[in-house]
C-alpha cells in the first residue's frame, strides 16, 4: 500500500503524514485503556490476594471446628471448605487452574479486539467492543485522507484496510477493493458494503457522480471516535467502582461462608 503513495507529490507527503500522526494517536489511545485498566487490575490482585491468605489460614482452622460438631454445611461453606482444601491439597494444580483462567479471559479479549468477533457474529462493525469501533473510525479517516491525496477507490481502500490492526475490517477492505475494480460493481447491491455501516455506505457515493463524500467520511471518523471517547470517559470512571465492589463481594462470601455455621451453632447450643 505504501507503493501508492510514490510520486504523487505533496499529497503523498501529506498522506504520510496522516498516516504517522494516526499511528500515534493509536498509541495514545491504547496508552489511555492500559492506564484505565491498571487500578481495577491491582484491586483485582489484591482481593485473590485476600482469598488466598483466608484459604490457606482461616479457612482450615473453621473447618476442623466444623468437622468436631459434625455441623451441617450450607452450600456456600461447602464451595469455601472444598475450595481451601483443593490449595492445601494440591497447590501447583490450583496456581495452574487460576493461570488457566487468567489466559481464557486474555484469549476472550484477542477474540474481542483483533478478530472483532462482535462484527462477525452480528455483521455491524460499529457496535459491540470499543476497539471494534475505534478500528472503523481509523479506517474511515485514512479512506478520507487516501480520496483526498487523490487516491481511487480501490487503491484507498486498500491503503485504509491495511492500516488497521483488526483482520475483520482489513479483510472486508481488501475484498471490497477487489470488488471495485469491477466496472458492474454497485455499492448498494455488493454484500460485502453490507458489512459497512450505512452511513460510511451512503458517504461512500454521497459526493459529486456518485463519488465518496470526503468531508462526509471525516465527520463519519469524528463521529466514531466521539464514540470510542464517550465510553472510554464511562469505563474509566466506573471499572475502579465494579472492582472495589467485586473485592468486597469476594472477602463478604467468605465471611459469610464461615460464620453462617457458626451463627447456627450457637442458636443451637444456646436453644
Amino acid at each position: 500500500s505504501w507503493l501508492l503513495l510514490l510520486g504523487r507529490g505533496t499529497s503523498s507527503h501529506r498522506l504520510l503524514s496522516d498516516l504517522f500522526d494516526e499511528a500515534t494517536r493509536e498509541d495514545e489511545s491504547q496508552t489511555q485503556w492500559n492506564r484505565a485498566f491498571v487500578y481495577p487490575t491491582v484491586v483485582f490482585l489484591g482481593s485473590l490476594g485476600v482469598l488466598l491468605f483466608l484459604c490457606v489460614t482461616l479457612v482450615p482452622a473453621f473447618k476442623s471446628i466444623f468437622d468436631d460438631f459434625d455441623l451441617d454445611l450450607p452450600i456456600i461453606t461447602v464451595w469455601t471448605v472444598g475450595i481451601s482444601s483443593m490449595m492445601l491439597r494440591n497447590p501447583i494444580g490450583f496456581v495452574f487452574g487460576i493461570s488457566a483462567a487468567l489466559g481464557a479471559c486474555y484469549l476472550l479479549m484477542q477474540l474481542v479486539r483483533i478478530w472483532g468477533l462482535p462484527g462477525r457474529l452480528g455483521g455491524l462493525l460499529t457496535t459491540g467492543s470499543s476497539w471494534q469501533v475505534t478500528a472503523v473510525a481509523r479506517f474511515t479517516r485514512q479512506l478520507a485522507e487516501a480520496l483526498d491525496a487523490g487516491l481511487e477507490l480501490p487503491a484507498a481502500l486498500r491503503l485504509a484496510g491495511g492500516v488497521g490492526k483488526q483482520s475483520t475490517m482489513r479483510r472486508i477492505a481488501l475484498r471490497l477493493a477487489n470488488d471495485a475494480e469491477r466496472e458492474d460493481f454497485d455499492l448498494n447491491t455488493s454484500p460485502l458494503a453490507r458489512r459497512l455501516p450505512s452511513t460510511m455506505v451512503h458517504a461512500l457515493q454521497a459526493g459529486a457522480d456518485n463519488r465518496p463524500s470526503i468531508p462526509l467520511l471525516r465527520q463519519l471518523a469524528e463521529l466514531y471516535t466521539t464514540r470510542v471517547r464517550d465510553r472510554h470517559n464511562w469505563a474509566t470512571g466506573f471499572m475502579a467502582q465494579f472492582a472495589i465492589l467485586g473485592m468486597g463481594i469476594t472477602v463478604g462470601f467468605v465471611v459469610l461462608a464461615l460464620f453462617i455455621p457458626l451463627v447456627q451453632l450457637i442458636n443451637g447450643l444456646t436453644g
